[in-house]
């Protein structure tokens, strides 16, 4: 069809008009209809080959093509380039058993055997379509640079360079799914706390309005201490990590009847700050509540810090971070604190302290033991065992940003005090009288402890309080 177009064109080629009987003498000598003629001549009709060569994509122009492509692949070429990236990449490992990952991977096959065929040179973008069950406009968007699978738009994101040996590369934050941005280093597993201080330096804490003003109200703290409390505030039940594919996001609920509650919300989003992460209040009329940004950092904190996967809760999954026990003393101070302003707790009459961290008695007894506190299981939690741990707790101190647990475990200490002094005293009649009509309104023992000491300045055991309402005193 081709060859006989070119002699047909080159019959008329030096002619201004056509003479009668030209089209019906060319017809006859190359045995075709003269419509086949009149379509060449009058219509302009060419063969579908020249259409085919139109749309073929030379050697060259492939080349040139190829080489822009490969550019800004970061020169992943193929699959296992793609794998390879992948590997050092922290959150690639939740993308494993993604919906749709295997899909993605298929498209990225798809994309690299198009690429193979567009460095051959010769074919057109309608051939290149068939062999992948592509559309033509998005094989010219392959071929053009214009667009890729969104699988290799992120592994092209992910530094070249491998990482240092045993880390991985992190964003700090994800614009979009496949869009990661700020990558550090991080270790893959956690076993000293010299690990820690590599990974803080890389953060860039936030500078604006409110930073400076809880700065203000709860004066410097260094990346470390800031790093360590979260974690205790994140073993705690107060703040509730929420997991979103490769990020996390942290939730902190508190009541409205502490009126320190609104302070230990606002330090815990100053220190996530401190780490470069974003949280703020958010307005609730029943509760002071914070949310954070969702932050792969939070991921790599729950998984590799302390050994939970992005699924578990400390609520019902004990953590994993025996390398806590060994940090150093400052750094373990700040992440009993964290522990404790979540789920510590006084018990002014039974001059008890303790925490309802159930999953986590373990853990806490063992971090407890770390200071020379000796504490025991007790119930849903830990409590301590001696009034020498109780002060030695009290001096470190044992609550941060609960201040008024805080002040009510200072008020424990001198109400050990005040019972050993008045330990050999008899107990004055209207003492006497009043614990007993305190014990007839109902209350407990240890009620009763608390309400004589605040009233009288006078502290006793429990056995001499039971004593007492039985008659039995001196």
């Amino acid at each position: 069809d081709a060859e006989r177009h070119l002699t047909i064109i080159s019959h008329f080629k030096n002619q201004t008009h056509i003479k009668k009987g030209d089209i019906a003498h060319l017809a006859r000598q190359l045995g075709v209809k003269r419509t086949v003629i009149y379509r060449h001549i009058r219509q302009a009709l060419k063969p579908r080959l020249y259409w085919f060569l139109d749309n073929a994509i030379s050697k060259t122009q492939a080349r040139h093509q190829l080489t822009q492509i490969h550019e800004t692949n970061t020169h992943i070429h193929s699959l296992s380039n793609l794998q390879d990236r992948l590997s050092t990449y922290y959150p690639a490992q939740f993308l494993e058993h993604a919906k749709g990952q295997h899909d993605r991977l298929i498209q990225c096959e798809k994309y690299f055997h198009v690429l193979t065929l567009l460095g051959e040179g010769g074919h057109s973008y309608t051939d290149l379509a068939a062999t992948t069950g592509k559309t033509v406009t998005n094989l010219k968007e392959w071929c053009t640079n214009q667009t890729r699978p969104g699988l290799l738009n992120l592994a092209r994101r992910i530094p070249p360079t491998p990482p240092q040996p045993n880390h991985q590369w992190l964003p700090l934050t994800m614009q979009g799914r496949f869009h990661p941005t700020h990558l550090i280093q991080v270790p893959t597993t956690i076993t000293n706390w010299t690990q820690i201080p590599p990974v803080l330096q890389q953060l860039t804490p936030l500078t604006n309005p409110t930073m400076t003003q809880w700065h203000q109200q709860f004066g410097p703290i260094p990346q470390t201490g800031a790093f360590a409390y979260l974690l205790g505030n994140l073993v705690s039940d107060a703040g509730k990590i929420t997991p979103h594919y490769t990020t996390t996001r942290l939730e902190l609920n508190l009541s409205k009847n502490y009126t320190w509650s609104k302070d230990l919300g606002d330090a815990v989003c100053y220190y996530l700050g401190h780490l470069g992460i974003f949280a703020e209040y958010k307005r609730d009329k029943r509760k002071h509540r914070w949310r954070s940004q969702n932050s792969p950092l939070l991921t790599w904190i729950k998984h590799i810090c302390l050994g939970l996967t992005p699924q578990e809760l400390t609520t019902y999954t004990p953590i994993n971070a025996p390398w806590l026990l060994t940090a150093p003393k400052h750094i373990r101070i700040k992440l009993l604190q964290g522990l404790n302003d979540g789920d510590g707790h006084v018990l002014s009459g039974h001059l008890q302290l303790g925490n309802a961290c159930e999953v986590n008695a373990s853990f806490y007894a063992e971090l407890l033991s770390t200071f020379d506190i000796r504490s025991s299981k007790h119930n849903r939690g830990v409590i301590f065992e001696s009034m020498n741990g109780i002060v030695h707790a009290v001096e470190l101190p044992f609550f941060l940003h609960a201040i008024g647990r805080q002040e009510k475990a200072e008020k424990i200490v001198t109400m050990v005090i005040n019972r050993f002094l008045h330990s050999n005293e008899p107990v004055p009649q209207n003492v006497a009288k009043e614990i007993q009509r305190l014990h007839r309104q109902g209350k407990s023992t240890g009620k009763i402890i608390e309400l004589i000491y605040d009233k009288h300045d006078i502290c006793y055991y429990g056995k001499r309080i039971r004593n007492i309402i039985r008659n039995r005193y001196r």
